[in-house]
């Protein structure tokens, strides 16, 4: 599955990851491998990316220690701003002008995801999450992150996996800039924008 927003481009995270000699583990299913990209966003603007969801698909629950996302033009084209979790709360994996990401659904209420370090995040059996991370651009050029290496711990073992998750984006000079989409606009009561600059009334 691809995922795009055709308003900007993006930016690459970056967290620490301890990843060491840990075995590789198996707790961790995304159903399948996806790419989440922005066709480009100028110098300087920011993005949330709602797009790496995990799911505890093991029968014990484990405890996330660290990320990580690098590639290509990662710290260089683009830089990573904040790596979170977000908690089931009812909003979907999508590309954000909100921090936290926020929407408005189909029943007409606002939905917000709260954000929690991803160091300590419990994850029962079958509990789900979605890894938020913002970018920004920084020069001209392309990114690319082609995978999400996780560590956890699960019955006192610490276990390294790759979360098959792909990012891309590009940086133009004059590319259009982020704003919020039309889901996005009627909640920024209760959220703030990444690009505020860009707010209209």
């Amino acid at each position: 599955m691809k995922i795009t927003r055709g308003l900007a481009a993006l930016v690459l995270a970056v967290t620490v990851c301890s990843c060491g000699g840990a075995p590789r583990g198996t707790a961790l299913d995304t159903n399948g491998s996806t790419e989440v990209g922005v066709v480009a966003m100028p110098p300087g603007d920011r993005i949330g990316f709602l797009a790496v969801g995990l799911d505890n698909s093991s029968h014990q629950a484990i405890t996330l220690r660290s990320v990580l996302v690098r590639g290509p033009g990662i710290g260089t084209v683009a830089r990573v701003t904040q790596v979170a979790i977000v908690p089931p709360s009812g909003v979907p994996g999508m590309l954000y002008d909100t921090d936290p990401p926020t929407l408005r659904l189909g029943d007409g209420h606002c939905y917000s995801g709260p954000l929690v370090p991803v160091s300590g995040y419990r994850m029962k059996p079958g509990g789900r999450a979605w890894l938020w991370e913002v970018f920004e651009a920084v020069r001209p050029g392309r990114w690319r992150v082609p995978a999400h290496p996780f560590t956890y711990t699960q019955g006192g073992t610490t276990y390294h996996q790759v979360v098959t998750q792909a990012d891309y984006g590009t940086v133009r000079l004059a590319a259009p800039g982020i704003t919020p989409t039309n889901l996005e606009t009627p909640c920024l009561r209760d959220t703030h924008l990444l690009n505020p600059a860009r707010a209209t009334h």
